[in-house]
Order: C-alpha cells, then structure tokens, then sequence
C-alpha cells in the first residue's frame, strides 16, 4: 500500500503466531512509503489458519525473498518487532545485499535466557498470574521446556474447549504481562459472545504456530543471530526499545546494540512492548523519517 515510487518496507509482525493489522498501517506516511504487510505462515490472512506444517523460520526467510521478486523490489527497508525483530535480522544476514535499512522495536533473539524471563522469572512481578497459568504441571517439574510442552499438547489437543482454555490461558499470562506498563485489554469483547468465539478461534490459530515455534527453539541455532550480525555491518540500524518491556527486558536490545556498533539505539523511558504505545510509536515514527530522509539524501 502507498507509493509504488516511495522507499519500500515490508512490516514484519511478531508472535511468532500474530499477524498485520490496520493498526499496523498507521506507521507509515503513504505518500513515502510503498509499505508491503507479510502475513507469515499460518498467521492473519494467510491460509490455512494456524498451519504448522512446513513452517520454520527459513521457510519465512525465503517467502520474504519471493514477496521481495514477486513485486519487483530492488531493495527493501525492514520493520520487525519482537519477533520481527527475529525475523528482519534473520533475512537481513542471509540477504544483506537486498536490505537498505533495519528498524527493530522490543528486540528478541530466540535466546533460552529469554524464554526462562517469560515464563519463570517474570512471576516475580505477577505471583499469582502465574500460579494460575502453571496450574496444570506438575510443581516438581516447572521449568520453560515443561510449560512449553504442555500447552504445545493441549492447543493441538483434539479436545476443542481444552485447547481453547490453554490458549486463552497462554493469552492471558501474555497480556497480564503487557499490562504492567500499557493496557491492552479489549473491554468491549465481554459483551459480544459471537465476536469472542471468533476470538478464541484467533488466539487457538496464533497459539499454535506460537507454541509450534518456541517448542522448536524458533527454528535457531544457539547465538545463530548474534553469530552473523558481521554481515550487516553496511546496513543501517536503528533500534527502538521500551525501558519497561517486560515481554522482551532491554538487556537483549543492549547485547545487540554492542555487538552491532554501527547501529543507533532509541532507549524509551517510561515505555514497555507494545508497538502501539504512544512513547513506542513516536519512536519508531521518528526512526522512519530519519531512515527516509538518509536514504533520499543517497538517492
């Protein structure tokens, strides 16, 4: 959508399991942009609907690489967060060539020490959210692979109203983190029992191909990311982190930012995950035109 003359973008959105939104499109200024929305495998309006079959993070790689042939785009800006933010460095070591500039918000990396932030240590701001979220395993045996495992089995449980309750149950232990900083909570849902049984229809597809990936590690060698970010070094970086995010804690974004030198970090007080909160969204704005402007200036 936008320009067909303007900067290309393609958004890429997190999860792994969510999808592009209209909420996604507010980003970009259409007279600038040529913005491309990459609803991945499985994902949004992508078919079939929470498809794990043949979808792994190379496969997403590679359908970038078609969507960026398909409409005859020379090179591309990426704009990833969370695990967009994966994502955009993933195809960006393997296509470096094809990549004019990163924007990445609320980074992750796939990394074992942020699955445990997650799912363990958080509890530590939300006790009781999580006691409710873990109530179903074993006390003896809580650990990240154990809870992954377990809510891997019941969403893909042919027990429809069982995999219904853990991905709801998995939502709600997301968003109860999200509300710490930034409240997230759709109030008008509580009266409408049509739109929350197409909700919970959502949330099981997303669930699935969220919980397919972290079972699988995100489809990632150890330190695969941090082990190639050499290969971006002629690419500019901008960095946008909320100093509150508790889904994707700033230390993450920090690691990148040393290893990647070359890249300019937005650290955003008073600020969490979510891509939508004001403070977050002005920052990426910001980083937006100042990738515009630089890149007009080369053209």
């Amino acid at each position: 959508m936008g320009n067909e003359k303007g900067i290309p973008i393609i958004f890429l959105h997190g999860g792994p399991g969510s999808g592009c939104s209209d909420s996604s499109k507010t980003f970009f200024d259409k007279e600038k942009w040529f913005s491309v929305f990459f609803d991945q495998r499985g994902c949004g309006l992508s078919k079939p609907s929470g498809e794990t079959k043949n979808n792994y993070t190379q496969a997403l790689v590679s359908d970038i690489e078609m969507i960026r042939e398909f409409l005859g785009i020379k090179k591309c800006v990426l704009f990833g967060g969370s695990w967009g933010s994966t994502l955009a460095l993933k195809y960006a070591s393997d296509h470096p060539e094809n990549v004019l500039a990163l924007i990445l918000r609320g980074v992750f990396l796939a990394s074992d020490r942020e699955i445990d932030w997650f799912l363990l240590e958080l509890r530590r701001f939300i006790p009781k959210s999580w006691k409710s979220f873990v109530q179903n395993i074993d006390p003896e045996n809580r650990s990240s692979s154990s809870i992954i495992n377990h809510y891997h089995e019941a969403v893909f449980s042919n027990k429809k109203e069982k995999a219904f309750e853990a991905a709801c149950l998995w939502r709600t232990w997301e968003e109860t983190a999200m509300r710490l900083t930034y409240n997230t909570k759709n109030t008008e849902e509580k009266n409408n029992p049509t739109q929350n049984l197409q909700n919970n229809k959502k949330i099981l597809s997303n669930m699935k191909v969220h919980l397919h990936y972290l079972k699988n590690k995100c489809f990632l060698e150890k330190d695969q990311i941090l082990n190639n970010l050499q290969m971006l070094k002629d690419i500019p970086t901008h960095i946008i982190q909320g100093q509150l995010d508790t889904i994707c804690p700033p230390e993450t974004a920090e690691s990148l930012h040393e290893k990647m030198s070359w890249s300019i970090i937005d650290r955003v007080n008073g600020a969490g995950h979510g891509a939508y909160e004001q403070l977050i969204k002005r920052a990426l704005i910001k980083a937006l035109e100042t990738v515009e402007s630089k890149l007009k200036n080369e053209s």
